[in-house]
């Protein structure tokens, strides 16, 4: 019994790996062109809740909302690089600004002027904050620590900080409308993925109901392209 059970169990284990339906969405795209093609002209193989024509439209809102999403994260990516750009400015500056700030006040009680600049201990070492809400709040502290202090900063000017601040915002304002979106895309693709799917899997019952000998070389015809059904 043992040994049935596990056989069972194996056999099991072997169905789930012949999926017919490919997870990666731009192979299921190209799997959905072929049905959608293929089922045009194929009047033995009927679905009652779903006509051909209703499919492709489906497999045509899936195609659009899967560029669009391409579309999109690669907009974020060149957004991610700059905000990344922008934090490697502000930690290099960091030191410049510490020391400013130390010739300023003393080595004794310049550290106690650090929050006042936007710089905070972390660690062991003092430094602007690496959360970028933080940061962008700690660049608005350090601008009005220099004015109110009169500090100048080596090589970098007041009106820098401020541009730094203004890119700051506005590359954080542009990634959020991009994550918005692509939360929204992901979420109507997701439930694309789901009808298709669903007739997918009813398309596949059907062809092998009609073609109970030949429903492998059959279901191929159609796109799909694993061995075993």
């Amino acid at each position: 019994m043992e040994t049935e059970n596990t056989n069972i169990q194996n056999t099991e284990k072997k169905v789930r790996k012949t999926n017919t339906i490919p997870a990666k969405q731009t192979a299921l795209l190209d799997l959905t062109e072929s049905v959608a093609k293929k089922w045009v002209s194929s009047h033995d193989i009927t679905l009652r809740w779903m006509k051909p024509e209703d499919f492709n439209k489906l497999v045509q809102e899936f195609k659009a909302s899967l560029e669009q999403r391409i579309q999109v994260g690669s907009g974020r990516q060149s957004k991610t690089k700059q905000l990344k750009n922008l934090d490697a400015t502000v930690n290099k500056i960091a030191e410049e600004i510490k020391i400013a700030i130390l010739n300023k006040f003393g080595k004794e009680d310049g550290k106690s002027y650090f929050s006042e600049f936007g710089i905070t201990k972390i660690s062991k070492s003092f430094k602007f904050p690496n959360e970028r809400s933080e940061r962008i709040q700690a660049l608005t502290t350090l601008i009005q620590g220099l004015e109110k202090h009169q500090i100048n900063i080596r090589n970098y000017s007041l009106e820098f900080f401020k541009d730094l601040k203004l890119q700051y915002d506005t590359l954080m304002t542009e990634t959020k409308g991009i994550d918005s979106t692509v939360s929204s895309e992901v979420g109507t693709k997701n439930e694309l993925i789901k009808q298709i799917e669903k007739v997918l899997n009813s398309l596949i019952w059907v062809i092998k109901g009609n073609y109970p000998d030949t429903y492998a070389s059959e279901l191929r015809a159609w796109g799909f392209q694993k061995e075993k059904y």
